[in-house]
């Protein structure tokens, strides 16, 4: 098994409990290929993602931008959205289309993290004998996409039989996940391979940290917090009404406006395994 745990690149600070920094209300930035632009712009992001290899498209809508930096976001590979010191969304653009609303105009941007393991395909046949870690790098090497293996916590077992891979990555990479019960999901630093029953906590929400109050479902939590870059694939810890929990974040969603209107961040936490149950302390 390998000890390379997965990292959490969306969020640059965090306070001493390992709880990412919030960021200013309303605090919202806007980079395209690393130049911010729309600084003093009315800015929308709406995104709404799980642990998956299926393409999420994140929204950006930017209002009255100027025409050079219309030109910029529009010509633009890759797109970024801060707050504070929280990476929130980071991607490749797929469309930027301007428009006209309420006279005012618009510029709607989509853009996506994971669409190259998607659009991309292998053909591979490897001997038996490799390492489930090492055979997941291989296809990442074999279909062209220059995305890395940025986290492998799962049992790392040797593959008795030769293996032969020809299709869709993503569909590979499932298969391999698969295999060693671990969620495959894409990183902004790479791809995670995690079996969430292996994990240990790396993100504490205090009770005070809650927007609201938590919704207790038959195998998952869901609660609103503090707007920051929640990772996925983390491993939760979070406090309330004395008693502790803990699981996986297996979905976040954001609904941000900087003038006026929404200003949510929710979060869903899977209950880990039996091995790491939901409820370990109550006060």
């Amino acid at each position: 098994m390998s000890e390379s745990a997965p990292v959490s690149p969306s969020v640059s600070s965090s306070t001493s409990s390992g709880t990412p920094s919030a960021a200013p209300f309303r605090d919202l930035h806007v980079f395209a290929d690393g130049v911010e632009i729309g600084q003093s712009c009315r800015i929308r992001l709406f995104l709404l993602e799980n642990l998956s290899l299926l393409p999420h498209l994140y929204s950006l809508k930017i209002w009255d931008l100027s025409e050079s930096a219309e030109a910029c976001l529009c010509a633009a590979a890759s797109l970024e959205v801060r707050s504070g010191s929280s990476i929130l969304a980071s991607g490749a653009v797929i469309s930027a289309c301007p428009r006209m609303e309420s006279g005012q105009r618009v510029l709607s941007v989509s853009f996506s993290p994971g669409m190259a393991l998607w659009q991309s395909a292998v053909s591979l046949s490897l001997n038996a004998g490799i390492r489930v870690s090492d055979t997941v790098r291989a296809v990442l090497a074999a279909s062209g996409t220059d995305v890395p293996l940025a986290a492998f916590l799962a049992e790392d077992r040797r593959i008795s039989r030769p293996q032969a891979f020809f299709g869709r990555t993503c569909d590979a990479l499932r298969t391999l996940a698969d295999s060693v019960h671990a969620k495959v999901f894409p990183g902004a630093s790479g791809l995670c391979v995690v079996d969430p029953s292996l994990q240990s906590p790396t993100l504490f929400f205090p009770e005070e940290s809650m927007r609201g109050d938590v919704l207790f479902l038959p195998d998952r939590f869901a609660l609103s917090t503090e707007i920051a870059g929640w990772p996925l694939g983390a491993c939760v810890q979070f406090t309330w009404r004395k008693s502790t929990y803990r699981g996986l974040l297996s979905a976040r969603m954001l609904n941000l406006d900087n003038r006026d209107g929404s200003w949510l961040s929710q979060l869903e936490i899977m209950t880990v395994p039996v091995s790491q149950p939901g409820v370990i302390s109550h006060g």
